[in-house]
């Protein structure tokens, strides 16, 4: 039987991997953001952290980097980091989800038609 998109988020949303990547993605998009805001560039940050240029293009493509790691960019762009472990709500967390992958087309309810329509996603068991 065919799942919906929104079926095969829940389902993600149990993989400890997949929860690990989405954060690691998190980190990059939290650190460039940081770095453009101080008009700062990756050799910069580089720099500051005393690694080299690649290292840092490796963690914005999301490598997965210990917590030290974290703080030590932190420090260096002047941030406070932030963990938060938060009871989860189903039907929000979708939605974030939803909101990190634009290209996707509105949710849909938790069913599928027969013939999926023109442009609907649909991901088979």
């Amino acid at each position: 039987m065919a799942r919906t998109l929104d079926e095969h988020i829940r389902e993600l949303d149990n993989d400890p991997e997949f929860v690990a990547e989405y954060l690691a993605l998190e980190l990059a998009e939290q650190v460039l953001a940081r770095l453009e805001q101080l008009g700062l560039s990756r050799a910069d940050l580089a720099r500051r952290l005393g690694v080299s240029p690649a290292y840092i293009t490796k963690i914005l493509r999301g490598a997965n980097v210990s917590l030290a790691t974290v703080a030590k960019i932190a420090v260096a762009l002047r941030a406070d980091p932030k963990i938060a472990l938060e009871p989860r709500d189903a039907a929000a967390h979708t939605a974030v989800w939803r909101r990190s992958l634009p290209h996707l087309p509105p949710a849909k309810p938790d069913w599928v038609p027969s013939h999926p329509q023109p442009g609907e996603v649909v991901i088979a068991a």
